[in-house]
């Protein structure tokens, strides 16, 4: 097996794959090469923390909404990611998608605003 260059390496990291190769080659980088191993296993830790983060203004958005009245269909994204991703911060996003009816935009986004989103 071919391990991803130095190179290659940070390059997955800065376009924020670098869970995918720290999955893949963590271990093998843990003895080959530590120096890369801990850029693999920060990108990680990166990601991880970035996807809790989505996670939980996915929760706390959606049950605002909920209260208002507001049913919002989760679209890809973080809706799919426990389901189809191991570990689910392997799916990368940066946003939440949701689909809601064209009546509901201005409440909608009177609740993102509330949220300080």
């Amino acid at each position: 097996m071919d391990l991803p260059t130095a190179d290659q390496v940070k390059y997955l990291c800065a376009v924020g794959l670098g869970p995918i190769p720290f999955q893949v080659y963590g271990n093998i980088f843990k003895q080959l090469d530590p120096t890369l191993f801990a850029v693999l296993q920060s990108a990680d830790l990166t990601i991880r923390l970035l996807y809790s983060q989505l996670q939980k203004a996915t929760i706390e958005l959606t049950g605002e909404l909920q209260q208002a009245g507001i049913r919002p269909t989760l679209l890809q994204g973080i809706s799919v990611a426990e389901q189809l991703y191991t570990p689910p911060h392997l799916r990368l996003m940066s946003d939440i998608d949701l689909l809601i009816q064209p009546s509901e935009v201005d409440v909608v986004m009177t609740k993102v605003t509330e949220l300080g989103y």
